[in-house]
Formats: C-alpha cells, sequence, structure tokens
C-alpha cells in the first residue's frame, strides 16, 4: 500500500494518528486534529445474531455448567423435536467429561451422526 508523498505509514491509520498525537503532545507540541472517521464507523456489520431462549436451552445451559448429563436428561433432549434445541445438547453432551459418562454419552452421540441440524 503506497502512502501520499506528505503522509507517513504511521498516520495513515486511526491508531497510529492517536500515538502521534499523544506523542507530540508529550513532548509539548499541539496535537494534530485527528483525521474524520468514516460515515459507516460504528453501524453493525453482518447478518443479526439470533439468541435464543428456552426452558429446555436453559436446563441444557444449566447442566452443562455442572458437567452433568442430569441422570439422562441431555440425552432426551438430544432427540427433542426442536433442532435447536437438539443441537445445543449435542453440543453439551461432546462436553462432559470422559470417562465419567463414556458409554452413554458416545451412544447419543452416535444416534445424532446422522442428523442435518447437528454440527
Amino acid at each position: 500500500m503506497s502512502q501520499p508523498a506528505n503522509r507517513s505509514p504511521l498516520v495513515a491509520s486511526f491508531p497510529g494518528t492517536v500515538l502521534l498525537a499523544l506523542a507530540w503532545s508529550a513532548c509539548g507540541g499541539p496535537a494534530p486534529a485527528p483525521e474524520a472517521l468514516p460515515e459507516d464507523f460504528g453501524k453493525p456489520v453482518g447478518a443479526p445474531i439470533e439468541l435464543r431462549r428456552s426452558a429446555e436451552l436453559d436446563e441444557i445451559a444449566r447442566l452443562e455448567e455442572l458437567r452433568s448429563d442430569g441422570g439422562g436428561r441431555l440425552e432426551e433432549l438430544a432427540t427433542h423435536r426442536d433442532p435447536f434445541v437438539r443441537e445445543r445438547a449435542v453440543v453439551a453432551l461432546g462436553r462432559l467429561p470422559f470417562p465419567d459418562y463414556g458409554p452413554e454419552v458416545t451412544g447419543a452421540l452416535a444416534e445424532r451422526l446422522d442428523d442435518p441440524h447437528t454440527r
């Protein structure tokens, strides 16, 4: 990237401008005027993030935090009718400590391999 003849590479970026202003003012010189930010600065980029809540998702989060399958409840939720709940339950099952939850979790995870909604 080439720079105009009157600008140094340090000043070419916003952080560089801030650093230069701090160094200049620390030496007793006047601070240069900051560059204007782009008009779209701070506007969201990309698709919105969907944050879903339900009793089942809250239960999965609680069991995941406890590192427990809830006596088979996570395995049950891994077959839920809602694909999002199934996916979250499978992820939580995959995070359970091995070998404490070996055969039960492995079986439930293996059953979900063909589910197109779980990654």
